[in-house]
């Protein structure tokens, strides 16, 4: 390989890299304005629970439910979004 062979190589890899940091974060922050969202969705979810306990309406239980998995999943999309800051900071896995 020639001189300007591997200067341009080196020159790509550099632009890759930066450019995997760059999506990287994009990817953490929308993780992380996901895990907001599902967040609110949980607290709704818990509201509407207790609107129904207090109204003795049915479906309790399974507004627990929605609240429960809501709160599973902004807990994994904050693991995720963690993962992907890693990622974009350069850090091995």
């Amino acid at each position: 390989m020639d001189r300007d062979a591997a200067q341009r190589a080196v020159a790509t890899a550099e632009r890759v890299q930066q450019e995997t940091g760059e999506r990287a974060r994009r990817i953490s922050r929308v993780m992380r304005d996901t895990a907001a969202a599902l967040e609110k969705s949980a607290a709704l979810a818990e509201e509407h629970t207790q609107r129904r306990d207090r109204t003795g309406q049915e479906g309790a239980a399974e507004e627990r439910q929605a609240a429960a998995r809501a709160r599973e999943a902004a807990r994994r999309a904050r693991s995720h979004a963690e993962e992907w800051r890693r990622v974009a900071d350069g850090e091995k896995p």
